[in-house]
């Protein structure tokens, strides 16, 4: 008998041929499959990435605008212009001191100003923070052309401007400054901004990978933000890539696989900023998109061939062991052939070959069925778990996006604020509106910091209360008269207790510095925020002011401040007030952590 003719070998070649097909049939659908899933997921995650990154943008854009016209309602810019307007015998004094107020008092507000320059109604230089601009002619300039004799909150925007006194490239606004009494036209207010509070948000790359970048394009097709692989790229390198040539002919947004700026094939997307000329892009190396398709594909070819091993492995056992005892059962089968239709041979039978094959069927059957229930046990849970990891990265962004918009938000409401006081004339009005400002503003710092933190749910209250003193030091201009002296060391709230400390202790500050010491007094504000013990939070804020008179009582002081600490710490804390007047003002505020209200 030849060996193709055995049994042995037609069980072997047939055991193979019947195991491999379903075997190739289930890896490749699955693959393929899974490789669409997976594009889609990440074309989404990519433009969505985009979107948000160009909402921030817009934002940033938009806060800025409102703080250079908040800028040219400052009362001090106004009446020194009008001095120089008049040519008076104050107009050089005019000019040093609003040169001093706008190196000392408004370029510390905003870390990205390069320069500030006030432009008179013919186009002359007049005040600077940039000596090389004062006196200088820029009537033909637009940033002075398109909103010189507009009326007041009118703005021009110039995303990306040279300017030759400071050398650099900015983002210029300007806007007109009217005259106090909110009719005559005096002047422009310019405020340019370094491009690097851009690159702030582009180069924030978390959800992105080792190799995800987002960065932008100008109409000529120039990077104007940091590349992630080329050095010094602003300006210099050109990005002539498919997504941008799209919207430059079209104003058509691409999503999808193409060769960035470097010839490397990635997965990205394109959001079109037409208001300002930019083209936003985010990106990904596809190797690195499809890195978790490529284990896939590994397991998925390991697993086939450990299952066609097993498969070969079984046949090989099976028709070695089989071919002796059917060699048996063709005996069996000459002896019915042979005539004896009462012979029978059946896997029922209790023999050596019925046992056999009783115990492989049911042995094979088991295996089959309990390896089917793993298997798909395994990839479920495999899928499981890669969708919770892709939520949580979802929901961290989110959340971080949340609290940062939420914290431009109150800034934009503070700005708001501002903006009208100045359209009231009443001093109480003007402070409460100033009051509301602070406010909002300490909590604002709190979300700026939920923003930057790695964790949602602690608060670094030593870090707080270090910028709210200072911003309001210097809101009040006091920064050089009183020394601020905190101790409030590895002290950590979450958003629910913060924010209630935070409103505390912007009052309490507050009332220092518009109470506590005479003018040109100089004094210290102690601050300190510690346990008592394990569920106990004790708050102190100290001055060496005039104090409080004896015959003053703190639980029935009407003011809006002194009610408002009442109501938070009553109410919100759950917590007690001390103060003592000797020699200054001291609050004592404790409070339980189980008490607070979560």
């Amino acid at each position: 008998m030849s060996t193709f003719r055995s049994i042995k070998t037609r069980l072997l070649v047939f055991g193979l041929c019947i195991s491999l097909i379903p075997i190739s049939i289930i890896t490749t659908i699955y693959y393929i499959n899974a490789r669409s899933t997976l594009k889609n997921q990440i074309l989404q995650d990519f433009k969505a990435i985009a979107e948000s990154k160009k909402t921030h943008i817009i934002s940033l854009i938009q806060a800025k605008r409102g703080r250079t016209i908040d800028f040219s309602s400052d009362g001090l810019v106004r009446d020194s212009l009008e001095k120089i307007k008049r040519g008076d015998i104050e107009k050089d004094k005019a000019v040093i001191t609003l040169n001093k107020h706008l190196l000392v008092n408004k370029m510390p507000i905003d870390s990205f100003l390069d320069a500030i320059a006030i432009v008179n109604m013919d186009g002359i230089v007049v005040s600077s923070t940039s000596e090389k601009w004062i006196d200088e002619n820029i009537s033909d300039k637009e940033v002075f052309s398109q909103v010189v004799g507009k009326n007041f909150g009118k703005y021009y925007i110039n995303p990306i401007a040279y300017c030759p006194y400071i050398n650099k490239r900015c983002i210029d606004i300007s806007t007109p400054i009217i005259s106090v009494n909110g009719v005559e036209k005096i002047g422009v207010f310019v405020n340019c901004y370094d491009l690097e509070s851009l690159n702030e948000i582009t180069t924030d790359r978390i959800g992105i990978g080792k190799t995800g970048e987002v960065y932008l394009v100008n109409r000529d097709k120039m990077m104007i933000t940091d590349s992630r692989f080329i050095a010094d790229a602003p300006f210099k390198q050109v990005v002539d890539t498919e997504p941008v040539r799209k919207i430059l002919e079209s104003g058509e947004e691409m999503t999808g696989i193409y060769s960035d700026y470097r010839g490397v094939p990635i997965v990205g997307a394109s959001v079109n900023i037409p208001e300002y000329g930019w083209i936003l892009l985010a990106e990904m190396d596809k190797a690195e998109a499809f890195a978790s398709l490529r284990g896939l594909g590994i397991v998925a070819l390991i697993v086939g061939s450990v299952c066609g091993a097993a498969v070969i492995g079984v046949g090989i056992i099976f028709s070695t062991s089989t071919a002796k005892p059917i060699n048996k059962l063709k005996s069996a089968t000459e002896i019915i052939a042979g005539g004896d239709l009462k012979h029978r041979v059946g896997i029922d039978r209790n023999d050596e070959i019925g046992v056999l094959a009783n115990s492989f069927n049911t042995m094979a059957d088991e295996l089959m069925k309990k390896n089917e229930e793993l298997l798909a046990e395994n990839a479920e849970r495999r899928r499981a778990e890669e969708q919770n990891k892709t939520s949580l990265k979802e929901k961290e962004v989110l959340l971080r996006e949340v609290h940062h918009r939420v914290k431009n938000n109150l800034q934009i409401i503070s700005s708001l604020l501002d903006m009208s006081s100045m359209q009231t004339q009443n001093q109480e009005t003007m402070d409460l509106f100033a009051d509301s400002r602070n406010r909002i503003n300490s909590i604002a710092l709190i979300h700026s910091q939920l923003y930057r933190s790695e964790r949602f749910d602690q608060i670094n209250m030593e870090k707080h209360i270090q910028e709210l003193s200072k911003n309001l030091l210097q809101l009040y201009s006091m920064q050089n008269a009183i020394t601020l002296d905190i101790k409030s060391k590895n002290i950590y709230l979450n958003v629910n207790k913060a924010v209630p400390c935070a409103l505390v202790l912007n009052e309490l500050i507050t009332n220092v510095c518009k109470h506590a010491y005479r003018e040109e007094q100089k004094g210290t504000i102690w601050i300190s925020m510690q346990k008592s013990d394990a569920n106990t939070f004790s708050l102190r804020v100290k001055d060496e002011g005039v104090g409080i008179p004896e015959e003053v009582d703190f639980g029935r002081v009407k003011s809006l401040g002194m009610s408002l600490v009442r109501n938070l710490v009553y109410n919100q804390l759950k917590g007690k007030i001390d103060v003592r007047s000797n020699k200054g003002t001291e609050f004592l505020i404790d409070f339980n952590f189980n008490g607070v209200e979560a």
